[in-house]
């Protein structure tokens, strides 16, 4: 995340996770809720046209510089 300023989860499992589809969603889900609880990330909801609405993650303000995942 520290090349991207803002990211959706769509491009994140594409990016790092490579097995099926509903695998790819669970275990990102799974991973990204965790580091949103964790304050590691802030996330918003974006949508993208009438059918297409995903979390949008990016890095939160105050950590922009101590952390680089």
């Amino acid at each position: 995340m520290s090349e991207f300023p803002q990211i959706t989860s769509s491009q994140i499992r594409r990016l790092h996770y490579s097995e099926t589809k509903n695998g790819q969603e669970v275990r990102s889900r799974r991973h990204l809720t965790r580091l949103y609880k964790l304050g590691l990330v802030e996330r918003i909801w974006g949508i993208y046209g009438e059918d297409r609405q995903e979390y949008v993650y990016q890095l939160p303000d105050s950590g922009k510089r101590a952390h680089r995942i």
